[in-house]
């Protein structure tokens, strides 16, 4: 990433358009990963896990055993709150 700090007020309509061009890719992206997802479910997920967060499991399987270890580290609180 680069980083421009004060640049010349010449240079802004450059940079806000060269910013509306990326997210314009970036929405299009967006609606493709969500649509793969409709279509394929959890096997789009791990595709783009894989891709985007170097995610490396073959499935996102959990067993009881480490629901419930990581159940005792939340609060009856949070939990309150979450339900």
């Amino acid at each position: 990433m680069k980083t421009l700090n004060n640049p010349a007020e010449r240079k802004w309509p450059q940079l806000a358009e060269r910013s509306a061009i990326k997210q314009a890719r970036l929405m299009e992206l967006v609606d493709k990963v969500f649509y793969d997802i409709r279509k394929k479910g959890d096997k789009a997920v791990l595709k783009y896990a894989r891709q985007f967060d170097r995610f490396s499991a073959d499935d996102f399987t959990v067993d009881h055993e480490t629901i419930e270890a990581a159940s005792q580290q939340v609060s009856e609180r949070l939990k309150q709150a979450i339900a």
